[in-house]
């Protein structure tokens, strides 16, 4: 193919998009492979930044390429499959899709809970709970915005054990012998917020998926609330009605 045809009737970013794709799709670059950055591509092509960028916007609507924040635009890789059920956890997921676990605790802390929380957990007035927020990466990528909540009476200490382990419902069940089942998940859509996009290296607005959920243990009590935000262009979610033996 030839590069950009100054006599063509077609606008030069659907030309520059043609050819990006043309080489996608014939694997001149492979799934992962970063492209060459605007301005390579500017030059290349004798285009400014502008077409060029809205060549590559056009390859993310087709699902061909993703963004990460300050770095560049990658060749889409087959998305990660989150299983949603009542066992779902980070660490199942990640074994189940061959990925190497990558947790980073953006923060941990005490904290009073909202009328709603404390209704759900049954807590008392003066009780709190644990606040802990993770980023939750699938090929190196940052992916996942998890806000977890579990009360402070049922995991004492929990901040000491969890960052030794980086997996939490593996510390519920080696300390504290709390195995937790998922009762209830809400999907839905949201948006990258000022720090959101940040921290998942995507720009301000770009679509998420949300799950909110419920979770209890091994007899019933109440003992978790999750709102989890995915990278929608890194994730599908596959939700299981029901678990068949």
């Amino acid at each position: 193919m030839s590069i950009v045809d100054r006599q063509s009737p077609l606008p030069f970013y659907y030309q520059v998009y043609q050819y990006l794709r043309h080489n996608i799709e014939h694997k001149v670059y492979k799934e992962g492979e970063q492209l060459p950055s605007e301005r390579d591509l500017s030059e290349q092509f004798a285009v400014n930044r502008f077409t060029i960028r809205k060549a590559t916007e056009k390859l993310i609507l087709d699902g061909l390429v993703y963004p990460i924040r300050r770095k560049g635009y990658f060749v889409k890789q087959n998305r990660v499959v989150i299983e949603i059920d009542s066992q779902t956890s980070y660490t199942r997921n990640a074994s189940n899709n061959n990925l190497p676990r990558k947790v980073k605790i953006l923060e941990m802390k005490p904290e009073y809970p909202v009328a709603e929380l404390a209704e759900f957990f049954q807590l008392e007035k003066d009780q709190m709970v644990w606040s802990i927020y993770f980023l939750r990466y699938c090929n190196n990528v940052p992916t996942t915005l998890s806000r977890t909540y579990i009360p402070l009476k049922r995991a004492p200490e929990l901040d000491k054990h969890l960052m030794k382990t980086r997996s939490l419902y593996k510390t519920l069940e080696e300390n504290y012998g709390i195995k937790p089942r998922r009762i209830n998940s809400i999907c839905e859509i949201a948006f990258a917020d000022h720090s959101e996009f940040r921290h998942l290296a995507v720009y301000k607005g770009f679509p998420l998926l949300q799950v909110t959920s419920l979770v209890v243990d091994q007899h019933g009590m109440p003992l978790e609330k999750c709102l989890t935000k995915f990278r929608s262009d890194m994730v599908k979610l596959n939700v299981k009605i029901a678990d068949y033996q």
